[in-house]
Protein backbone atom coordinates (compact mmCIF):
# COMPACT_ATOMS: atom_id res chain seq x y z
CA UNK A 1 0.00 0.00 0.00
CA UNK A 2 2.76 2.21 1.14
CA UNK A 3 3.89 1.80 -2.63
CA UNK A 4 1.12 3.35 -4.18
CA UNK A 5 1.28 6.29 -2.10
CA UNK A 6 5.22 6.89 -2.97
CA UNK A 7 4.54 6.02 -6.65
CA UNK A 8 1.38 8.55 -6.76
CA UNK A 9 3.10 11.37 -5.58
CA UNK A 10 6.21 10.76 -8.15
CA UNK A 11 4.54 10.36 -10.86
CA UNK A 12 1.97 13.73 -9.17
CA UNK A 13 4.65 15.32 -9.36
CA UNK A 14 6.70 14.71 -12.57
CA UNK A 15 3.68 14.69 -14.87
CA UNK A 16 3.00 18.30 -12.77
CA UNK A 17 6.21 19.33 -13.55
CA UNK A 18 6.33 18.64 -17.29
CA UNK A 19 2.72 18.82 -18.34
CA UNK A 20 3.74 21.41 -20.94
CA UNK A 21 6.21 19.32 -22.40
CA UNK A 22 3.80 16.49 -23.06
CA UNK A 23 1.44 18.76 -24.81
CA UNK A 24 4.01 20.00 -26.79
CA UNK A 25 5.10 17.00 -27.73
CA UNK A 26 1.79 15.92 -28.54
CA UNK A 27 1.41 18.81 -31.28
CA UNK A 28 -0.56 21.55 -29.15
CA UNK A 29 0.34 25.07 -30.00
CA UNK A 30 -1.33 28.63 -29.30
CA UNK A 31 -4.63 28.73 -26.94
CA UNK A 32 -4.78 25.03 -27.25
CA UNK A 33 -1.74 24.35 -25.38
CA UNK A 34 -1.78 26.89 -22.55
CA UNK A 35 -5.62 25.00 -21.97
CA UNK A 36 -4.23 22.29 -22.32
CA UNK A 37 -1.69 22.71 -20.13
CA UNK A 38 -4.10 23.87 -17.48
CA UNK A 39 -5.96 20.95 -17.58
CA UNK A 40 -3.18 18.72 -17.84
CA UNK A 41 -1.42 19.90 -14.34
CA UNK A 42 -4.23 19.90 -12.64
CA UNK A 43 -4.90 16.14 -13.39
CA UNK A 44 -1.90 15.12 -12.55
CA UNK A 45 -2.71 16.46 -9.12
CA UNK A 46 -5.56 14.15 -8.73
CA UNK A 47 -2.66 11.41 -9.98
CA UNK A 48 -1.94 10.89 -6.62
CA UNK A 49 -5.63 10.30 -4.99
CA UNK A 50 -6.08 7.60 -8.23
CA UNK A 51 -2.65 5.56 -7.25
CA UNK A 52 -3.73 6.17 -3.41
CA UNK A 53 -7.08 4.84 -4.10
CA UNK A 54 -5.77 1.96 -6.46
CA UNK A 55 -4.28 0.06 -3.67
CA UNK A 56 -7.56 0.02 -1.58
CA UNK A 57 -9.40 -0.99 -5.17
CA UNK A 58 -7.25 -3.71 -5.28
CA UNK A 59 -7.79 -4.90 -1.38
CA UNK A 60 -11.63 -5.08 -1.79
CA UNK A 61 -11.30 -6.83 -5.10
CA UNK A 62 -8.90 -9.40 -3.60
CA UNK A 63 -11.51 -9.77 -0.94
CA UNK A 64 -14.52 -10.18 -3.76
CA UNK A 65 -15.56 -7.03 -2.24
CA UNK A 66 -16.83 -6.13 -5.52
CA UNK A 67 -20.00 -4.33 -5.01
CA UNK A 68 -18.07 -1.49 -2.45
CA UNK A 69 -16.47 -0.72 -5.03
CA UNK A 70 -18.82 -0.39 -7.78
CA UNK A 71 -20.85 1.48 -5.01
CA UNK A 72 -18.15 4.24 -4.05
CA UNK A 73 -17.00 4.53 -7.82
CA UNK A 74 -20.59 5.68 -8.47
CA UNK A 75 -20.92 8.38 -6.03
CA UNK A 76 -17.41 9.54 -7.28
CA UNK A 77 -18.18 10.03 -10.61
CA UNK A 78 -21.97 11.74 -10.07
CA UNK A 79 -20.13 14.04 -7.99
CA UNK A 80 -17.91 14.87 -10.60
CA UNK A 81 -21.07 15.15 -12.54
CA UNK A 82 -22.50 17.32 -10.06
CA UNK A 83 -19.39 19.81 -9.54
CA UNK A 84 -18.27 20.35 -13.43
CA UNK A 85 -21.21 22.67 -14.11
CA UNK A 86 -20.85 24.60 -10.87
CA UNK A 87 -17.10 24.67 -11.37
CA UNK A 88 -17.33 25.25 -15.25
CA UNK A 89 -20.21 27.80 -15.66
CA UNK A 90 -20.66 31.40 -14.67
CA UNK A 91 -24.25 30.97 -14.32
CA UNK A 92 -25.04 26.87 -13.76
CA UNK A 93 -27.36 25.97 -16.56
CA UNK A 94 -31.16 25.49 -16.20
CA UNK A 95 -31.06 27.42 -13.23
CA UNK A 96 -29.81 31.42 -11.56
CA UNK A 97 -27.63 30.01 -9.70
CA UNK A 98 -24.18 31.81 -10.21
CA UNK A 99 -20.74 29.29 -10.39
CA UNK A 100 -17.71 29.53 -10.35
CA UNK A 101 -16.81 30.34 -14.03
CA UNK A 102 -13.95 28.81 -13.91
CA UNK A 103 -13.80 27.07 -17.36
CA UNK A 104 -11.84 24.27 -18.62
CA UNK A 105 -9.54 24.38 -14.77
CA UNK A 106 -12.90 24.41 -13.40
CA UNK A 107 -13.58 20.66 -14.77
CA UNK A 108 -10.21 19.71 -13.74
CA UNK A 109 -10.82 20.94 -10.70
CA UNK A 110 -13.89 18.90 -10.18
CA UNK A 111 -12.29 15.62 -11.03
CA UNK A 112 -9.34 16.32 -8.52
CA UNK A 113 -12.45 16.59 -5.90
CA UNK A 114 -14.13 13.27 -6.69
CA UNK A 115 -10.89 11.81 -6.75
CA UNK A 116 -10.05 12.84 -3.24
CA UNK A 117 -14.13 11.50 -2.65
CA UNK A 118 -13.65 8.03 -3.81
CA UNK A 119 -10.13 7.67 -1.66
CA UNK A 120 -12.00 9.02 1.17
CA UNK A 121 -15.03 6.21 0.38
CA UNK A 122 -12.39 3.58 -0.53
CA UNK A 123 -10.62 4.13 3.29
CA UNK A 124 -14.08 4.35 4.88
CA UNK A 125 -15.25 0.71 3.18
CA UNK A 126 -11.99 -0.92 3.55
CA UNK A 127 -12.01 -0.04 7.41
CA UNK A 128 -15.57 -1.37 7.37
CA UNK A 129 -15.49 -4.44 4.78
CA UNK A 130 -12.03 -6.07 4.48
CA UNK A 131 -10.70 -8.35 6.76
CA UNK A 132 -7.38 -7.33 6.27
CA UNK A 133 -6.58 -3.81 8.01
CA UNK A 134 -4.18 -1.32 6.69
CA UNK A 135 -2.44 1.19 8.99
CA UNK A 136 -1.67 4.81 7.77
CA UNK A 137 0.62 4.93 10.08
CA UNK A 138 3.15 2.95 11.51
CA UNK A 139 3.96 1.02 8.64
CA UNK A 140 6.42 -1.43 8.22
CA UNK A 141 8.75 -2.32 5.43
CA UNK A 142 9.82 -5.68 4.33
CA UNK A 143 12.86 -5.04 1.79
CA UNK A 144 12.25 -8.56 0.83
CA UNK A 145 8.32 -7.89 -0.18
CA UNK A 146 8.87 -4.88 -2.09
CA UNK A 147 11.70 -6.22 -4.13
CA UNK A 148 8.74 -8.95 -4.65
CA UNK A 149 5.99 -7.16 -5.81
CA UNK A 150 8.24 -4.38 -7.39
CA UNK A 151 9.67 -7.95 -9.68
CA UNK A 152 5.81 -9.06 -10.80
CA UNK A 153 4.88 -4.94 -11.11
CA UNK A 154 7.26 -4.14 -13.48
CA UNK A 155 6.66 -5.98 -16.75
CA UNK A 156 2.87 -4.89 -16.47
CA UNK A 157 4.00 -1.59 -15.69
CA UNK A 158 6.67 -1.33 -18.87
CA UNK A 159 3.84 -2.80 -21.06
CA UNK A 160 1.24 -0.02 -20.17
CA UNK A 161 3.83 2.23 -20.05
CA UNK A 162 5.05 1.27 -23.74
CA UNK A 163 1.28 1.19 -24.78
CA UNK A 164 0.52 4.57 -23.73
CA UNK A 165 3.73 6.02 -25.28
CA UNK A 166 3.46 5.42 -28.64
CA UNK A 167 -0.06 5.95 -28.44
CA UNK A 168 1.21 9.75 -27.88
CA UNK A 169 3.48 9.42 -30.23
CA UNK A 170 0.99 8.29 -32.98
CA UNK A 171 -0.95 11.22 -32.15
CA UNK A 172 1.88 13.39 -32.70
CA UNK A 173 2.93 12.14 -36.06
CA UNK A 174 -0.58 12.47 -36.83
CA UNK A 175 -0.63 16.62 -35.84
CA UNK A 176 2.94 16.30 -38.24
CA UNK A 177 0.96 14.45 -41.30
CA UNK A 178 -2.21 16.96 -40.31
CA UNK A 179 -0.37 19.89 -40.87
CA UNK A 180 1.17 19.12 -44.19
CA UNK A 181 -2.04 17.44 -45.68
CA UNK A 182 -4.73 19.99 -43.78
CA UNK A 183 -4.59 22.47 -46.75
CA UNK A 184 -5.58 19.28 -48.98
CA UNK A 185 -3.11 18.39 -52.30
CA UNK A 186 -4.44 18.79 -55.60
CA UNK A 187 -3.33 16.95 -58.40
CA UNK A 188 -4.98 17.37 -61.64
CA UNK A 189 -8.56 16.93 -60.88
CA UNK A 190 -7.61 14.80 -57.58
CA UNK A 191 -6.65 15.97 -54.52
CA UNK A 192 -5.92 13.99 -51.02
CA UNK A 193 -7.70 14.76 -47.61
CA UNK A 194 -6.13 13.38 -44.29
CA UNK A 195 -8.46 13.66 -41.58
CA UNK A 196 -8.04 11.70 -37.74
CA UNK A 197 -11.67 9.98 -37.42
CA UNK A 198 -11.21 8.41 -34.29
CA UNK A 199 -8.00 7.26 -31.75
CA UNK A 200 -9.02 3.72 -33.27
CA UNK A 201 -7.27 4.47 -36.82
CA UNK A 202 -6.31 7.03 -38.68
CA UNK A 203 -7.45 7.52 -42.05
CA UNK A 204 -6.31 8.55 -45.56
CA UNK A 205 -9.18 9.44 -47.84
CA UNK A 206 -9.73 10.75 -51.26
CA UNK A 207 -11.75 11.89 -53.64
CA UNK A 208 -11.99 12.36 -57.72
CA UNK A 209 -14.11 13.89 -59.63
CA UNK A 210 -13.82 10.22 -61.91
CA UNK A 211 -15.35 8.69 -59.01
CA UNK A 212 -18.25 8.73 -56.94
CA UNK A 213 -17.50 7.70 -53.52
CA UNK A 214 -14.45 8.28 -51.37
CA UNK A 215 -11.36 5.49 -50.98
CA UNK A 216 -9.98 4.83 -47.56
CA UNK A 217 -6.74 3.18 -46.24
CA UNK A 218 -6.79 2.20 -42.55
CA UNK A 219 -2.83 3.03 -41.19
Amino acid sequence: MALTFVFGFLLSTIGYIFAGQFVEWMGASGVFYEKSTSYLKINFIGLFFDFAYFGYQALLNAQGRTRVITVVSTISSITNVLLDPIFIFATIPFTQIPGLNAGIEGAAWATVIAKIILLILAIMATRRESIIHVPLYEVDYDASVIRKILQVAWPSAFGYGGAAFWFYRIKWINSVIWDFCSCSLFYGQSYFRYFNATTNGNWICFNSHHWSKYGCWII
